[in-house]
């Protein structure tokens, strides 16, 4: 888990929080900057990147989506057991694309 995104997550259940909440603005201006670049209307920092990558950490290791979940099946956890392993290792905004991509095949929206 990245210390820019507190390991702290919302009850009921364990929800990550949600990066619009963010106060600095510091989220915010690079997922905005993620999607100015999936646009082709700009493109992101590394810091930016780190800060998006580190959300998408946050999002998926949310307990909600396994630990506080009895619904999550043998596939649903293997899917999610993938995508926490891929998330810190996001590289760029098409890396991005396919992980969010692939979350919301399990209907995980982390954007």
């Amino acid at each position: 888990m990245s210390l820019l995104i507190p390991p702290v997550y919302r009850e009921p259940g364990g929800l990550p929080l949600y990066w619009g909440d963010e106060a600095t603005g510091t989220l915010t201006a690079a997922v905005r900057a993620y999607y100015d670049e999936c646009l082709e209307e700009g493109k992101m920092t590394p810091e930016q990147l780190v800060y998006v990558r580190a959300y998408l950490v946050h999002h998926i290791n949310a307990p909600v989506w396994l630990e506080k979940n009895p619904y999550a099946d043998l596939e649903v956890a293997l899917k999610i057991g993938e995508l926490r392993h891929r998330a810190p290792l996001l590289q760029s905004a098409a890396d991005i694309s396919a992980y969010v991509h692939d979350a919301m095949e399990l209907a995980l929206d982390p954007l």
